[in-house]
């Protein structure tokens, strides 16, 4: 049976697909009372609506909404111009595909946990024992999240 928070999530999420506005915000771990009280808290120190917005992001929540799109890892698209210029200049890659990220959440349509798993040992054997898997998946390389964005998984950074 899934959790309290992942259903949450998970109706949050047809909503906005089903209305097309709104916002979610999403903190793992977090229920709904936390996000209520949190707002609240922030509303009280911030005005604007990016103000809150922020407070709400120190505190770990991940807000989205028609204005503020899913903010995923990064692509090549958002690395910069120089970047790339001295990655050519030095052969270096634009990565290191052993960096160790920190990863909110992991999603893929129609997938579930034993899925999960199974893509991720599948991808540890493929890219070697220095891309295993931390903290129940919340601690992972570049090149493990590389390879799961290959089986069409999706990550939410912390």
């Amino acid at each position: 049976m899934p959790s309290k928070n992942y259903l949450i999530f998970i109706y949050l999420i047809s909503c906005i697909a089903l209305n097309g506005c709104g916002e979610i915000s999403y903190k793992r771990g977090a229920s709904a009372t936390d996000f209520v009280h949190e707002k609240e808290t922030c509303s009280s120190k911030h005005t604007g609506k990016k103000d809150i917005d922020s407070c709400l992001e120190q505190q770990g929540w991940i807000v989205v909404g028609i204005e503020k799109p899913l903010s995923m890892m990064s692509s090549p698209a958002s690395i910069s111009a120089e970047a790339v210029g001295k990655a050519i200049e030095t052969k270096a890659p634009l990565f290191d595909p052993v960096e160790k990220i920190s990863i909110n959440s992991w999603w893929k349509a129609g997938s579930t946990p034993d899925t999960l798993i199974k893509d991720s040992e599948d991808c540890v054997l493929q890219l070697g024992k220095k891309h295993q898997t931390l903290n129940n998946m919340s601690l992972v390389t570049r090149g493990l999240i590389r390879c799961m964005q290959e089986k069409r998984w999706h990550v939410l950074k912390q």
